[in-house]
């Protein structure tokens, strides 16, 4: 199965680049309500334009919305059936199959990703918030991406 790398290569580097902008432990949103959100672990000013945390999924849809000059909504990017269109280069009318269905959850669902990454994930998470623990989920998260585009590149 034939992933889109290139679009992973640089959702990578957007949550390096900005590790707060990056939050894959809720579905919340960065407006003061949240879903085990920290207040202050992901301020407003720095989350994407989608207004939410910030998840692969998320990333994946701001960047193809922005590449697309599409209006990025919080429903859609919430939709992680549009992520997974991106993720294998389909068009947004498309479907995935049962298998690019569990590609996707291996992809953005933290209870599904490989070990030993979804086990330091969740070890990582219980650290204070802050940017300590933000940069070490984020450089965590980019082997990870790494990891899922070797395993799937052909």
């Amino acid at each position: 199965m034939k992933i889109n790398i290139e679009a992973l290569q640089e959702v990578k580097q957007l949550i390096l680049e900005e590790p707060k902008r990056f939050f894959m432990e809720g579905w919340g949103f960065v407006n003061g309500v949240g879903y085990g959100i920290d207040a202050g672990d992901v301020p407003s000013d720095v989350c994407p334009p989608c207004q939410t945390a910030g998840c692969i999924a998320g990333h994946l849809v701001m960047l193809d919305n922005k590449k697309h000059n599409r209006t990025i909504t919080s429903q859609l990017c919430s939709s992680y059936n549009y992520g997974g269109l991106i993720l294998f280069n389909k068009p947004e009318d498309d479907f995935l199959t049962l298998e690019e269905m569990k590609i996707v959850e291996n992809v953005f669902y933290i209870d599904k990703w490989d070990s030993p990454y979804g086990i330091k994930y969740s070890e990582l998470s219980r650290l204070s918030p802050g940017l300590e623990r933000r940069t070490k989920i984020a450089k965590l998260t980019a082997d990870y991406i790494d990891y899922i585009c070797e395993k799937y590149e052909s």
